[in-house]
């Protein structure tokens, strides 16, 4: 498992990465080894399988996780982190928003027990843009506290989620820092579960940006940040169709839509909308 983690974050081996995972999942099966299975689990749950398979997939290891392993500190630890990506999970699967809301309610209330305030802090940011999508506020805050930024898949979940909300609620001056920031962990080129929706949308407010862009030189720069994240998009979305074409293909709706390509920009709107329903 540690070593499908290293071939999908180092190299972003996913074929291979999954290899190992499956390998380890059924020397799990095969020799029933219980105190491996939050390891094995947590692992294939928040490594590889979230870009190698449907999200549900992720889900379902980490509520096996959630349910099998003994009641000790290890496990407290392991359970937390499960419930902070079961909760972005559904979000990425873009379940009901109450529904959504019930989970974390329930999450909520597990997690008070434990020390771990980094799940915490997750689960109560989503239920804040949950209520704001609901009933949208004058005044949002967009600096809630976060005290652990050092671990850095959990810090994009939050930078990440904020990037959404920016676009959502038309925030360009709340994107452009969080999209500053989310490029910051870039530079070391390691895949996490949060890059292709970075990716996506970075490009999905570079087009926002180039409707107002004026200057040939500032659209060229627009230009290539979009066609850098479309290819970034690209290799999640020929290893994972099912989590990210649609992304891919929104995208180059948009590109055809903005370089007066009407009929293929109509073909691809109407077959990204398909495959989100998916």
């Amino acid at each position: 498992g540690n070593f499908s983690n290293i071939l999908m974050i180092a190299f972003k081996d996913f074929d291979e990465s999954y290899r190992f995972s499956l390998l380890s999942l059924r020397h799990l099966e095969k020799h029933d080894a219980q105190i491996c299975k939050g390891n094995v689990y947590l692992n294939f749950g928040v490594g590889v399988s979230s870009l190698k398979k449907p999200y549900s997939t992720s889900i379902y290891y980490l509520k096996q996780l959630q349910k099998t392993y003994p009641d000790d500190s290890l496990h407290r630890l392991y359970n937390a982190t499960a419930s902070t990506y079961v909760l972005t999970f559904m979000y990425f699967q873009g379940v009901d928003l109450q529904a959504l809301k019930a989970e974390c309610m329930d999450y909520k209330q597990t997690l008070e027990v434990t020390n771990n305030e980094v799940p915490k802090q997750y689960v109560k940011e989503l239920l804040y843009w949950i209520e704001v999508l609901g009933n949208p506020k004058e005044h949002i805050d967009w600096r809630l506290p976060v005290t652990v930024k050092s671990r850095t898949s959990f810090w994009e979940n939050h930078l990440t989620l904020r990037l959404q909300m920016s676009y959502l609620l038309f925030e360009q001056q709340q994107a452009e820092y969080f999209i500053q920031k989310l490029k910051e962990y870039q530079v070391n080129s390691v895949a996490t579960i949060n890059q292709p929706h970075f990716y996506f949308y970075n490009a999905l407010w570079q087009f926002r940006k180039l409707e107002d862009a004026h200057l040939k030189k500032e659209k060229s720069a627009i230009w290539k940040e979009i066609k850098y994240c479309l290819k970034k998009i690209d290799m999640y979305a020929k290893n994972n169709p099912q989590n990210f074409e649609h992304f891919s293909v929104l995208i180059k709706a948009l590109f055809y839509q903005h370089t007066t390509q009407i009929k293929k920009a109509q073909f691809h709107f109407n077959h990204a909308i398909q495959l989100a329903k998916l």
